[in-house]
């Protein structure tokens, strides 16, 4: 921040001085979300990566990726992470129906969390990562 004298009674200064420092500091403030938001990103895929159930091929664990949003560059600081492999984390994370090929129940599934834990982790994470940064 900048760190300028002013004289009593000249305003113009003064409100010239005010912006600089809110200008600063808004800076200060994208640049903190941005590392906060990119860091922690990364940080869960690396989570669901080694938390994920592993199968006869190990390519669901391996299938965690991180997509940043459209407007990143314009201040909108969001992220994805998401599974290659469609449809396969809401089967493993719930519980549902076994079913074989002539549609006949086999019981249900047990439900493997590894999702939920890292969403919370990471929610908590960032919200601590930038108040402490600010």
């Amino acid at each position: 921040m900048a760190s300028n004298k002013i004289q009593i009674g000249d305003s113009y200064k003064f409100e010239q001085t005010i912006e600089s420092m809110l200008q600063d500091y808004e800076k200060d403030i994208t640049l903190i979300t941005q590392k906060a938001v990119e860091d922690v990103s990364k940080e869960a895929v690396q989570k669901l990566k080694k938390n994920s159930p592993r199968g006869r091929t190990g390519q669901y664990g391996r299938s965690w990726a991180l997509q940043k949003g459209k407007n990143y560059k314009r201040g909108v600081f969001e992220s994805t992470v998401y599974s290659k492999v469609p449809g396969l984390p809401h089967l493993l994370e719930k519980k549902h129906r076994i079913v074989d090929r002539n549609n006949k129940t086999h019981g249900y599934s047990e439900p493997k969390v590894h999702i939920q834990p890292v969403d919370d982790w990471a929610s908590t994470e960032l919200m601590r990562r930038i108040t402490t940064k600010i």
